[in-house]
């Protein structure tokens, strides 16, 4: 039987002509795999434990990040143990035949108390675990029951890297330091305004009593001023918080709709007061 011929047809010699292959280029591509090869096996045959598989390596990635961060449980209940049983002098020679630092350890006494009870926690791993040690207890048990904290769920922490979770959680303590520092210097107004006019009582400061009156109305006046902007303030922040919710196309967490009504309770009973002591 005779062979069939392997002669190209002209159609088919014009097509490869049209197709341009790069044929230097796919000589350097083949040069190059020809190099990596040998260092490929240079370094699997030093570092690599498993066969190379990218799926494998990121499980296992993955499964190490939490066995860390159980060894690190581990270590930090037993050093809880070892400082309660010897002398501060003694703990410290011991931290140091361990070869562990003190901020190390405290660290890893500090996870120990706080992630004990929050398996969720733990399986992120130990550097973002450390990372939110410095979170207030209500704020990682909303965390551990599948709430957020700085606007982030477990899930989204899992997926960030160390570095991005340590950014947010900055940012957000710096917006609650921000706040604390206003909510302070509100008071310390209030404060002064009271002690104005106790030393202005103390003195009995002359003059008839509507000149002090006068006073005191232009008081009134600023206090409901403030009242009147903070309560426009509560409503834009809840706004805005609604709107979050809605652009995210999510529904509201009942957490977050129990603060804000919470609030709004708390605000309209003094409002009620208000009205119920000075008359509508």
């Amino acid at each position: 039987m005779a062979r069939p011929s392997k002669t190209r047809s002209p159609a088919d010699t014009d097509a490869i002509a049209q197709a341009a292959i790069d044929e230097h280029a796919l000589a350097q591509a083949g040069e190059a795999a020809a190099q990596l090869s040998p260092q490929l096996a240079s370094i699997d045959g030093q570092f690599a434990e498993l066969p190379y598989n990218l799926d494998l390596y990121i499980a296992t990635i993955r499964q190490r990040a939490v066995e860390s961060a159980q060894r690190l449980l581990e270590i930090g209940r037993m050093l809880l143990v070892m400082r309660e049983h010897e002398p501060q002098q003694a703990f410290a020679q011991a931290l140091d035949r361990c070869g562990l630092s003190a901020r190390f350890a405290q660290r890893a006494m500090q996870a120990a108390v706080k992630l004990a009870d929050r398996p969720a926690m733990q399986s992120l791993g130990m550097s973002k675990a450390l990372e939110l040690l410095s979170e207030p207890d209500e704020a990682l048990d909303a965390l551990e029951a599948g709430g957020s904290i700085a606007g982030v769920r477990l899930d989204d922490i899992d997926r960030m890297t160390v570095r991005e979770l340590r950014d947010t959680l900055r940012a957000e303590r710096a917006e609650r330091a921000d706040a604390a520092a206003a909510d302070a210097e509100i008071i310390a107004k209030k404060d002064a305004r009271i002690n104005t006019l106790l030393r202005e009582r103390r003195t009995g400061k002359s003059g008839s009593a509507r000149a002090k009156v006068d006073t005191l109305i232009r008081r009134l006046d600023e206090d409901a001023m403030e009242v009147a902007t903070l309560v426009k303030a509560m409503r834009d922040t809840a706004s805005a918080i609604y709107a979050a919710y809605n652009e995210a196309g999510e529904v509201v967490d009942e957490e977050v709709a129990g603060r804000i009504e919470q609030n709004g309770a708390l605000a309209a009973e003094w409002a009620r007061v208000l009205v119920d002591e000075l008359g509508e």
